[in-house]
């Protein structure tokens, strides 16, 4: 069980330096690729931490497709001030 919590707090913290510079590139970010690059299926939470160590992100709700053809809204994650 050790080795399972160490690899996720690796995993949770690589993500979110991943994420970090992602955003201080002056990208913006989805969760879709956010899985897709990295593999993170929680952004949310990353976001919520990179937040509460003061970097400033903001959200954008964004409509567009699923794959179903489905009109649907999505976060878009940006800096602020990149």
């Amino acid at each position: 069980m050790v080795a399972d919590t160490q690899t996720r707090e690796w995993t949770k913290d690589n993500q979110t330096k991943r994420i970090k510079e992602w955003l201080k590139s002056g990208k913006t970010l989805t969760s879709i690729q956010a899985y897709d690059m990295w593999g993170c299926t929680r952004i949310a939470s990353r976001i919520y931490y990179l937040r509460s160590k003061g970097m400033m992100i903001e959200t954008k709700m964004v409509r567009g497709k699923n794959r179903f053809g489905a009109t649907c809204e999505y976060a878009e994650y940006f800096l602020s001030n990149p």
